[in-house]
């Protein structure tokens, strides 16, 4: 092996010298160092979000703080909170306006106490005008315009808070543009003034070299060549834990105390992890030794950045011949495009190509599909709960109970526990919890109602606990597809996670209640007779009581569930850890213990969605939902920014790529919101038309998915999918040319009469130290500091090795030669 020859020249002393322990590298010896707790009050506010007060860092107000103050930190964070806050406000006018359909299904009187699971129920749209199993057809039909009427004061509700979703959206995405333009001017990072560099060859290129060519343009202030690190990168975590631990034991044995047993194992795992390193040539090299993959430039002005740009997208032109003055060494091409902010880059998977990151995207797909199938089928099974109790209709028409009835008839008629259940139903709950007589009688039913209220509350906390669960793996696995930039990444989480939040929230309810037998093609799907076979092929009125009741409690508990965990629990023991600071061993442990928790702004994006989706889904028929997603907006908003200016650490500086993703979805909740109120609105057992009478008692005719989409709310609801539609087209195609036509941050064009100077990297580079990083060089980055520097620090310590076996050998060889000689 090569690297092994080399080290075989190498004198054992000189190599010692020359292996000099760089500043970066004592972070080791640092970390290692007994806990003092003002450097780790110090090393929590240089990374936390913070204000400068007379040349003071202090922390941010609560209230006063804004969203575009935020956006000093990376616009992506400043449109989330933006988002939040306008979603709230649109939110609250829509649940205003919810007030009157809420009403109008209040003064129905279509539930009688005994239907209602729980008191919500009579402001669904189970609680309109009905009609008694004994009238005649004749008087039936006498009541079809009062249905009318009622119906078409809902639909002008619907309509009315869905135009406002829809030019809500409409609005936000050119608000979310305007600040971003807004942002570009007054916030500024490394990334406005460097640019990103392909084409290199990856050996035999120098850092003054790349200097020297770009020179040309103007003052080049840094030059960093990222590099090809084999997947290893990661592993070396391990080893840097590793090395603090030794350096911990090593100072506890110089004091005296006993840990030699501790102290030979933590070496033994470094031997092991070195020899593992040893035996991978490619990998057995320093970090400024490994291929270079990328390089990145930092001008001095904007300008200059701007003429480098210009000047390689000229030359990388077909049509033109590529000038050999910009050639790296006169030699290879390179492509020069821009770049992201430095925390915002993934260094260890700029290695991958694109191939390679489709590969493991197909993969990710796949195990996210077979885990999602999973969960849906415990959530099927959770949801698929049915307390098999009898609704109103069969009580009247199966077991002939009749409400007006005397308890003492009630009792000698209704002898069965159905029959008992039916007649304690149809009576109104404070009498059969006043009436000591009648709550004997109805003990049954009292503990058939307490038993189904529980049992719902469980499944929508199980719920929960699995979307949590999903959040977790969707992370892993949007790391494990090995995406470039933190904000790619973070979008195909939110991705994921939304998907598979909205089936277990919002469709699986509906698929585990519903019945399409009477649709042929159904029957013909694999296990169609364990599917869709359940007893609701309408949403009828128990529907709302059994299946919507179930949803309205999942959706109350989302409005604190899961964020306010974090204010409740982690945010007071993160303030734990910092008074109790005495059990730290090192200087590490109390900086990690100081600083807070990374801000998951994906799995925010996703449950905002999930809430919004599934809120809009249902609610043209419950329209509470349109209140609860207002109140979880308001709720989330000043939690997540109370633990931001607190709690979290300082975030990466998110792009606007995860809000682009967020603002081109929800046009389908307003789609899926119309689509849904159309079959709503239409249904026969709330709002009939025509009657026929069976066994003697009166039934309506069964509306047709044509009746409904012919009727003036079915064409409505169309137009209305049109529209939203039409702004989903809108919203990706202006998305789409505002990222081609938006270069960099700011004009890099000055003006000759221009009278101000135009401020170079020097002058802004304090307030980019304050606002994030302001190198590209890896070791300046925390995430990756000690990584590098433990990389370094295994090839170093395994060299000496070798080279001190060398010369023992070459020692024992020359000692064998004299005694011969």
């Amino acid at each position: 092996m090569e690297v092994f020859e080399e080290v075989a020249d190498i004198n054992l002393s000189n190599f010692v010298l020359q292996s000099k322990l760089t500043l970066d590298a004592l972070s080791f010896e640092e970390n290692a160092q007994p806990p003092d707790v003002l450097k780790a009050r110090e090393y929590r506010e240089a990374h936390m979000i913070r204000v400068k007060v007379n040349d003071k860092l202090s922390q941010a107000p609560i209230c006063k703080t804004k969203p575009s103050q935020l956006g000093e930190y990376g616009i992506g964070l400043e449109l989330y909170f933006l988002s939040i806050k306008q979603l709230g406000f649109v939110f609250l006018v829509i649940a205003l306006i919810s007030i009157w359909p809420m009403y109008e299904n209040y003064n129905g009187g279509g539930l009688s106490d005994g239907d209602k699971k729980q008191a919500w129920d009579s402001l669904t749209l189970a609680n309109q005008y009905t009609y008694d199993y004994d009238m005649t057809e004749t008087e039936a039909e006498n009541q079809v315009t009062s249905y009318k009427n009622s119906k078409i004061r809902l639909l002008i509700a619907d309509l009315l808070y869905t135009l406002i979703f829809v030019f809500f959206v409409v609005s936000v995405h050119i608000t979310s543009k305007e600040k971003i333009q807004s942002n570009s001017k007054k916030s500024v990072t490394a990334a406005d003034y460097a640019v990103e560099i392909s084409g290199f060859p990856s050996q035999s290129i120098k850092n003054n070299e790349v200097k020297e060519l770009f020179s040309k343009f103007g003052e080049v202030v840094e030059v960093y060549l990222a590099r090809k690190y084999n997947g290893m990168l990661g592993s070396y975590k391990k080893r840097a834990d590793l090395t603090t631990e030794l350096k911990y034991l090593e100072r506890q044995s110089s004091n005296g105390i006993k840990v030699d047993k501790k102290l030979e194992k933590v070496r033994k795992e470094i031997m092991k992890f070195d020899e593992k390193i040893r035996s991978q040539e490619s990998n057995f090299k320093v970090h400024d030794d490994l291929p270079v993959i990328k390089g990145y430039v930092v001008f001095s002005k904007l300008s200059e950045r701007a003429d480098c740009l210009k000047a390689y997208k000229k030359a990388n032109r077909a049509c033109f011949r590529y000038p050999s003055s910009l050639k790296f060494k006169s030699i290879y091409k390179l492509y020069v495009t821009h770049t992201s902010e430095p925390s915002n880059i993934n260094w260890e998977n700029l290695e991958y190509s694109s191939c390679k990151r489709f590969l493991r995207q197909i993969f990710a797909i796949l195990i996210a599909c077979i885990v999602l199938i999973s969960t849906i089928i415990v959530v099927y099974l959770m949801r698929s709960f049915d307390d098999g109790l009898p609704s109103n209709e069969k009580c009247i028409t199966t077991y002939g109970v009749i409400k007006s009835y005397s308890l003492d008839k009630a009792k000698s008629l209704y002898t069965s526990d159905n029959q008992k259940y039916c007649y304690c139903s149809l009576q109104t709950f404070q009498d059969v919890i006043s009436v000591s007589s009648l709550r004997s009688y109805c003990s049954y039913y009292l503990q058939q109602r307490t038993y189904g209220i529980a049992i719902r509350f469980l499944v929508c906390a199980g719920v929960v606990m699995i979307n949590f669960f999903l959040k977790l793996l969707f992370r892993v696995l949007g790391r494990f597809e090995h995406v470039v930039s933190k904000s790619k990444e973070q979008v195909k989480i939110m991705t994921k996670v939304f998907v598979a939040m909205f089936i277990n929230t919002a469709l699986i309810v509906l698929v585990v209640n519903a019945n399409f037998s009477s649709i042929g093609f159904f029957g013909t799907l694999p296990f169609g007779e364990y599917i869709f076979n359940s007893k609701f092929s309408d949403f009828t009125r128990d529907w709302y009581v059994q299946v919507g009741s179930t949803l309205t409690i999942t959706m109350i508990v989302s409005i604190f569930s899961p964020h306010m965990l974090n204010f409740i629990i982690f945010y007071p023991r993160g303030g734990c850890k910092r008074m109790c600071y005495k059990g730290y061993k090192t200087q590490k442990e109390i900086n990690a213990a100081f600083t807070g928790p990374e801000f998951d702004i994906a799995t925010r994006y996703s449950q905002i969605l999930n809430v919004v989706f599934s809120s809009m889904l249902y609610s043209g028929g419950i329209p509470l939902l349109n209140a609860t997603c207002c109140a979880t907006m308001f709720v989330l908003y000043w939690t997540d920014k109370f633990l931001v200016l607190r709690h979290y650490s300082r975030p990466p500086r998110y792009s606007q790529e995860l809000n682009d993703r967020f603002l081109s979805i929800l046009p389908f909740a307003a789609i899926l919101h119309s689509g849904f109120s159309l079959y709503m609105l239409g249904t026969e057992d709330i709002f009939p038309e025509k009657f026929y009478t069976e066994n003697g008692y009166l039934h309506s005719y069964q509306n047709t998915i044509y009746d409904r989409i012919v009727s003036i709310t079915g064409l409505i609801c169309l137009g209305m999918i049109a529209v939203s539609l039409g702004i989903f087209l809108y919203i990706t195609s202006s998305n789409w040319l505002f990222s081609c036509s938006f270069k960099g941050k700011k004009s890099a064009k000055i003006a000759p009469e221009n009278i101000e100077p135009e401020k170079t990297f020097y002058d802004e580079l304090e307030y980019i130290k304050d606002h994030g990083l302001h190198s590209f060089n890896i070791l300046s980055n925390p995430v990756y500091h000690e990584l590098i520097v433990s990389m370094n620090d295994s090839v170093n310590e395994t060299k000496i090795k070798i080279a001190k076996s060398l010369s023992e050998s070459k020692d024992y060889l020359l000692e064998m030669e004299n005694e011969n000689t």
